[in-house]
Formats: structure tokens, C-alpha cells, sequence
């Protein structure tokens, strides 16, 4: 992939500008992807450097430096097909030989549908399953409990909220050390996008 050359971000002293090559997006970060080492500080890990603007509300929760990237850990749904701006603030990245970038960056993408996920599991009792969301999801798609199946001969009966990524699934009888598959679908979250 080509890279995109920064040119507000020379350095000081007048050295070579770090250049941003990528993003890559999935469905909770973003990969920003530089084109040598950077160089982790309190300014790069400070949140209110970095934000994300576009058609849903984007929280940033986390900004993690790796060798040559920043992963940006977001919360909120994103549109997909919807245009999104990062924003990353003056002075924020700086490669480890000190070179950076001086201005603000606003780099354009666009969002890609990701679905709402269960992120996690567990068994409560033999008739019931408690289930946790990437993020909130619409309560009538997730209390009906046509929108899921389960393998092994097994049905849904009833579903219940708990809060707003917290469901509870009522079941038929489990049996003890067998294990199940569960399926959602038709559940959207509050930016449109489904399961």
C-alpha cells in the first residue's frame, strides 16, 4: 500500500517527516500504521490528542503503541459505508529518532460494518445462559428470542435485558458437559448495524 506522506510533520531540526502509511479498521480499533518505529509518551497515550468524528458517536478508550503503530481502541458502533475522520493532535507522534509530526493530522476513512458481537458467555444454570454485547444492541431484537439458535436440538425460549450489553437467555434443559453452539441474528445496534 502507498504511503501517505505527512508533510506538516517535519520534525525538529528540519528531519525526514514520519509518514503514516495505513489504517486498517475493525470493528472496536483502529490500526494506524506509521512507516518506522514510534516512540511511546505521555502526549501519545494521552486520549484527548486523538478523537474520531463522523456519523455515529465514537468514544476512544485506549491508545496502545506497538513498534511502527498506534492501536486506537474505540467504543461505539461505526456506520458502515459511513465517512469518518481521525483526528491525531499536534505533536502527538513522534518516530524514536525524534523526527514527527509538528501539526494536526486528519486523516479520512471510511467505516466498515461490523455487526454487533457477543463478546461473551456463561452458563448460569441448565436452562439459562447469560450473554454479553460489544456494545449496547436494540432491546426488542435482543429480548426476542426467535433471533437465536442453538445447536444441538436445543430452542430459545424466552430472553430478558439486564443492561444495555447484558442479556439473559432462557433455554430447554442443557445437559452437563455438552457443549453448544449459540447463533444471533437480526439483532442491530444503535448505529444500524446487524448481526
Amino acid at each position: 500500500m502507498a504511503g501517505l506522506v505527512i508533510t506538516q510533520g517535519y520534525g525538529e531540526g528540519g528531519g525526514v517527516p514520519l509518514t503514516l502509511f495505513s489504517l486498517v479498521q475493525t470493528d472496536n480499533n483502529i490500526r494506524v500504521t506509521f512507516d518506522r518505529n514510534v516512540l511511546d509518551s505521555v502526549q501519545l497515550r494521552d486520549l484527548s490528542n486523538w478523537s474520531v468524528t463522523g456519523p455515529s458517536t465514537i468514544t476512544i478508550t485506549a491508545v496502545t503503541p506497538g513498534t511502527n503503530y498506534v492501536d486506537v481502541t474505540l467504543y461505539g458502533g461505526m456506520t458502515g459505508g459511513g465517512a469518518y475522520t481521525l483526528h491525531i493532535g499536534a505533536g502527538t507522534v513522534r518516530a524514536l529518532s525524534d523526527e514527527g509530526m509538528n501539526d494536526a493530522i486528519d486523516k479520512a476513512f471510511v467505516g466498515v460494518h461490523y455487526g454487533p458481537v457477543i463478546m461473551n458467555n456463561r452458563v448460569v444454570d441448565c436452562r439459562e445462559l447469560a450473554i454479553f454485547w460489544n456494545a449496547p444492541v436494540v432491546e426488542a431484537d435482543a429480548t426476542n428470542p426467535v433471533n437465536y439458535t442453538l445447536s444441538g436440538g436445543l430452542t430459545v425460549t424466552a430472553a430478558r435485558k439486564l443492561s444495555s450489553i447484558e442479556y439473559r437467555l432462557t433455554t430447554d434443559k442443557q445437559l452437563v458437559g455438552t457443549g453448544y453452539t449459540l447463533t444471533a441474528s437480526n439483532i442491530n445496534d444503535f448505529t444500524g448495524n446487524v448481526t
